[in-house]
């Protein structure tokens, strides 16, 4: 009934959830049966989900980034700063800031106890399309891009990819 699915995360209570472009959908007993999300959530083209290390959720929609507070039932859009709203992929770094990858945009960034996404870097990601469809760290803090034309290095603290 949600679509095509393309996001999963498991929380620590090994609930899975599906973020489908039907919106979202929580499974409790090892996705035997689902269980709609959907209520307030405002966008339910639901393209990138990750949990924080509070059990915080977050979805990243072609409207913009919604949070789920942990234990709550109520959505809230978390998109100040965001240039653009189609969100297509999520990344925490080692000091809990994070990261989402637009399609379009580049990639933002929502520093721990802030309400603000920022501009990550002015330079586009390789390809003309400046479209960051995953995005991870490594040990080191550095990013990594995959985009429509290949994988993209930003060390930690520079400026150009």
């Amino acid at each position: 009934e949600g679509g095509d699915v393309l996001a999963l995360v498991i929380d620590s209570s090994d609930n899975i959830y599906a973020g489908t472009n039907g919106g979202i959908f929580k499974s409790t007993n090892g996705a035997i049966s689902w269980t709609s999300m959907n209520k307030e959530l405002k966008n339910t083209d639901v393209g990138a989900l990750i949990l924080d290390a509070s059990g915080n959720l977050y979805a990243g929609t072609h409207g913009g980034v919604f949070k789920l507070m942990n234990a709550s039932t109520n959505w809230e859009l978390v998109a100040d700063g965001l240039t653009n709203h189609s969100i297509l992929s999520f990344a925490f770094d080692s000091l809990g800031n994070l990261y989402a990858g637009t399609n379009g945009s580049g990639i933002f960034k929502l520093a721990v106890g802030d309400s603000t996404w920022t501009a990550l870097t002015a330079e586009k990601i390789g390809s003309s399309k400046n479209q960051a469809y995953s995005i991870t760290f490594d040990s080191l803090d550095n990013l990594y891009a995959g985009t429509d034309s290949s994988v993209f290095k930003l060390n930690k603290g520079g400026t150009s990819w």
